[in-house]
C-alpha cells in the first residue's frame, strides 16, 4: 500500500487475494458461472484508491510523481486489450490536475491467471472442467456453467483424488445405499474412507445435482448431501459395534448390527463360534456377511470385553491398523488369547497397499520385545509408517477372512 494510493505490486497482490485466494473460490466460481451464462468473459477488478484532493499538495508532489510514473511504466509493460486502468482527474490549487489510476479491470480468467503468474491454475481449470463435462449426458449451457463453477470451487483437490472422483461418479445411483452403511457400498476403485471425506462427498453430490438438476428442481430428489442422496444408514455414536452373522440373526431379534456397552456384550448368550475383533468401527462394514461369524468393532483400547466368559471357547482373530497403536492393541489381545490369529497386519498386506501409508505420529511410543512375527515385521519393516485398515480393499479383506474361517 502506497501512503496515498495502491502501487502496481500491491494492486496485483490484492487482486490475487480477492479472486485466487482459497477463501475466494466460491465467489470466483460464481463470477465464471454467470459470465458463461451471459456469454461474456468474466470481469475482475480492484479499486486503486486514488489520492484524495486534500492529499494533492506540494509536500506530496514527489510521492504523487512516483505513483504516476510507476503506473505509467506498468501500463506500458502490461498493455493488453483485456487489461484496463480507469483513471480519475484530480488536482488542487497548488498542483496541476493529473489522471490518477482509480480502478484496475481484467477481463477473462486466463488473462487474470497470466497477469498473476498463476497459469498452472488456469491449465488445471481447463483440463478438469473438460473431464467433468465428459461425465454428463447431453450437457446444456446451464450445466456447462455449473461445471465451470464446480471446477473452481474444488480446484484444490489433488490430481490423485480428482481422478478417483472421475471414476466414482458414474457409480453413484440415487438410493443405492438403502439398508447399507456408507462403507458397505459397492463402489470400485477407492478405499472405504473416500466417501467419508467431506470434500470428495460434496463434489460428488454437486456433480449429481448438476447432472440431475431437473429432479432436484422438480422436487423428485430432496437430498441435501451425499449420504441423503444414497440413503445410507447412519451410525450410532457410542458403544461397541457388534455385527451378528446372518444365520443367527433371528435369535438376536433380527438385528444385523447393534451398539452395545461392553458389560452388556459380556453377559450376552453369543451363538457364533468365530469372533473377529476389529480396531475401528467403520471397518466392520468392509466385511461381507459370513455365517457363524461375530464381529466386534470400534473397541480401540477399550478391550474390557476380552474378559467375557464365552470368548474362551471361540476361534478368535484380530485386525487393526498397521501402526504403533494397532500393534499395541494387537499385543493386548494376544496376551489374553495367545492363539488369536492376526489378520492383514503382515508383509503381504503392507506391500500390496504400501502406497497408502503415512507417517506414524506415535512411532516410538511403545517398547516392544518382538514376541511375535507380526510385531517383528511392523517394528522392523514398516517402522515409522502407518497403514490404516480402511485403506485395505474390501476384496482383500474378505478373502483374508475367508481363508481364516475355512482353512
Amino acid at each position: 500500500m502506497h501512503m496515498l494510493s495502491l502501487l502496481p505490486d500491491a494492486a496485483l497482490k490484492e487482486l490475487a487475494t480477492k479472486y485466487l485466494g482459497s477463501s475466494s473460490r466460491s465467489k470466483l466460481g460464481a463470477i465464471i458461472e454467470q459470465s458463461h451464462l451471459n456469454g461474456v468473459p468474466p470481469e475482475f477488478s480492484v479499486q486503486l484508491l486514488p489520492p484524495k484532493k486534500e492529499h494533492i499538495t506540494q509536500a506530496n508532489k514527489p510521492i504523487l510523481r512516483e505513483l504516476l510514473q510507476q503506473w505509467h511504466d506498468w501500463d506500458l509493460a502490461k498493455s493488453a486489450k483485456d487489461i484496463t486502468i480507469k483513471r480519475i482527474r484530480r488536482g488542487s490549487s497548488s498542483i496541476s490536475p493529473a489522471n490518477y489510476p482509480s480502478k484496475l479491470i481484467v477481463r477473462g480468467f486466463e488473462t487474470l491467471c497470466k497477469l498473476l503468474n498463476d497459469e498452472i491454475t488456469y491449465l488445471n481449470f481447463l483440463t478438469r472442467s473438460k473431464k467433468l463435462m465428459a461425465l454428463l449426458n447431453d450437457p446444456s449451457v446451464e450445466k456447462h456453467a455449473a461445471i465451470l463453477k464446480t471446477t473452481i470451487v474444488y480446484i484444490d483437490i489433488s490430481e490423485k483424488q480428482f481422478a478417483k472422483v472421475i471414476g466414482v461418479f458414474p457409480q453413484i445411483i440415487f438410493g443405492m445405499g438403502e439398508g447399507l452403511f456408507l462403507r458397505q457400498l459397492p463402489i470400485e476403485g477407492v478405499d472405504t474412507k473416500f466417501l467419508e471425506s467431506s470434500r470428495h462427498a460434496s463434489l460428488l453430490f454437486n456433480l449429481y445435482q448438476i447432472e440431475h438438476r431437473e429432479s432436484f428442481n422438480g422436487g423428485t430428489i430432496t437430498a441435501r448431501n451425499l449420504p441423503e442422496l444414497l440413503k445410507v444408514e447412519s451410525l450410532p455414536t457410542s458403544g461397541l459395534r457388534v455385527r451378528f452373522s446372518p444365520n443367527y440373526q433371528p435369535q438376536y431379534a433380527n438385528l444385523p448390527t447393534v451398539k452395545l456397552d461392553y458389560r452388556d456384550l459380556m453377559q450376552m448368550n453369543i451363538l457364533e463360534s468365530n469372533v473377529l475383533i476389529v480396531e475401528n468401527e467403520t471397518s466392520v462394514f468392509q466385511v461381507r456377511a459370513f455365517d457363524d461369524l461375530l464381529i466386534i468393532g470400534g473397541a480401540g483400547y477399550s478391550l474390557e470385553f476380552l474378559n467375557a466368559p464365552w470368548l474362551k471357547s471361540r476361534k478368535l482373530a484380530y485386525w487393526g491398523d498397521m501402526d504403533s497403536d494397532g500393534m499395541n492393541m494387537m499385543n493386548q489381545v494376544l496376551n489374553v488369547y495367545p492363539n488369536t490369529t492376526v489378520l492383514m497386519m503382515n508383509e503381504q498386506t503392507y506391500k500390496r497397499f504400501e502406497k497408502e501409508k503415512v507417517e506414524d505420529p506415535n512411532y516410538g511410543k511403545f517398547d516392544h520385545d518382538f514376541q511375535n512375527q507380526y510385531e517383528y515385521f511392523l517394528c522392523k519393516e514398516a517402522a515409522g509408517n502407518r497403514l490404516e485398515q480402511e485403506y485395505i480393499s474390501n476384496d482383500w479383506v474378505n478373502e483374508s477372512i475367508t481363508q481364516w474361517l475355512y482353512s
